[in-house]
């Protein structure tokens, strides 16, 4: 029986309609973190990434919601 929760790279990104250059992007700015968003499966270079979809989603919509009150304090900022 397959856990729906974990997935390979690139049913996460379809469930997360973007690409998988997006999801690799994400890992590699460090918004997704080994061990907590996603685990490797064999060789370093070559081993088959499984990322939890939950977790990614809330990773993703923390950042949407942090830059969102980012773009608010500068607005404010200009406008002032």
């Amino acid at each position: 029986m397959m856990n729906k929760d974990w997935l390979p790279i690139k049913e996460v990104a379809k469930e997360l309609y973007c690409s998988v250059r997006y999801i690799q992007t994400c890992k590699a700015k460090g918004l997704f973190i080994a061990g907590e968003h996603f685990y490797q499966v064999g060789n370093h270079r070559q081993g088959k990434l499984i990322f939890n979809i939950e977790l990614c989603r809330k990773a993703l919509l923390d950042q949407t919601r942090k830059e969102s009150e980012d773009q608010k304090i500068v607005l404010m900022e200009t406008y002032q």
